[in-house]
């Protein structure tokens, strides 16, 4: 089954100032026989006025600590209420724009889906995994747990309803706000074994940071090798 036979909507954010970007991602999702449809994501350039009077307001409650962070904050808020204005949506499926594919992607997603229990949550197909192991689920999922990033996310619809409401309290980054509120044993919350995306290293802008190689296998990958992505 290929992802778009499965969910409702696919999406990609992508900043209107990294063309290139999406040219180089769009080659990897065509790799993989995926339509995607690009949202377009909120630049931190020219929010710092509106970033400097929201944190001199908010900066003894908020972990928003840059500009960055808040333009993408921003960003999954504009697309949750753009998600919630289709009633035909239920199942999405979010991707970024330094997303990686593993090697045999489409059949290990096939796999997934025919072994993903009915009322999942959240669904990560890959993550920023801080923890060496993981609880298992069944062959094919872990429990996510301590888990970041939303470089290739799915979420139902219920779910979407409930971060937006998270998101819009300004306290946590958009990733984070999952992590805290959502990876708990009252939501199903479950992540691809073994991932089937992952984080690209490079440049992120609105990030402002640098993720290299090692920082990736290493750091948030937990020795989870790059060279069966891309």
């Amino acid at each position: 089954m290929n992802p778009n036979e499965y969910f409702d909507k696919i999406y990609c954010i992508n900043l209107e100032r990294r063309k290139d970007k999406w040219v180089q991602v769009q080659e990897r999702f065509k790799r993989h026989q995926i339509e995607v449809e690009r949202f377009e994501a909120i630049d931190k350039l020219g929010l710092e006025d509106e970033f400097n009077q929201f944190y001199a307001q908010n900066s003894h409650r908020t972990y928003i600590k840059t500009s960055g962070t808040y333009a993408i904050l921003k960003t999954y808020i504009a697309l949750y209420e753009h998600i919630l204005s289709n009633p035909n949506i239920n199942k999405v499926l979010i991707f970024e724009d330094d997303v990686l594919f593993y090697i045999n992607f489409n059949n290990h997603f096939k796999n997934s889906v025919e072994n993903i229990p009915s009322d999942w949550d959240i669904w990560y197909l890959g993550g920023s995994q801080y923890k060496t192991k993981l609880e298992e689920y069944n062959k094919y999922f872990n429990y996510a747990k301590n888990l970041d990033g939303c470089f290739a996310i799915a979420l139902q619809r219920n779910i979407i309803k409930k971060l937006l409401n998270v998101l819009k309290l300004y306290i946590l980054p958009s990733d984070s706000s999952i992590l805290y509120n959502f990876q708990n044993d009252g939501y199903k919350v479950l992540v691809s074994s073994p991932h089937l995306n992952a984080h690209d290293y490079g440049y992120s802008d609105n990030w402002d940071y640098y993720f290299d190689k090692d920082t990736i296998e290493h750091k948030y990958w937990r020795k989870i090798n790059t060279v069966l992505y891309r």
